[in-house]
């Protein structure tokens, strides 16, 4: 019974740091998404317009 109750909290231990690990994960990217979106706002705003285009071919060939 002892054995099975330890098994059960490094079941525990190993589920929160995997919720912890996806969470500095998903900080990580905001934090890298951040950057590149202030560094290199000028660039993506200019092409904007052209993305737009380009996404509805895109969206008509892999919708269908």
């Amino acid at each position: 019974m002892g054995q099975q109750n330890e098994n059960n909290e490094s079941h525990e231990n190993e589920d929160k740091a995997i919720q912890r690990s996806k969470y500095v994960k998903i900080g990580f990217f905001i934090f890298i998404a951040y950057f590149l979106w202030m560094e290199h706002r000028a660039h993506v705003i200019e092409f904007l317009p052209f993305i737009i285009l380009a996404a509805c071919p895109l969206m008509h060939f892999f919708m269908h």
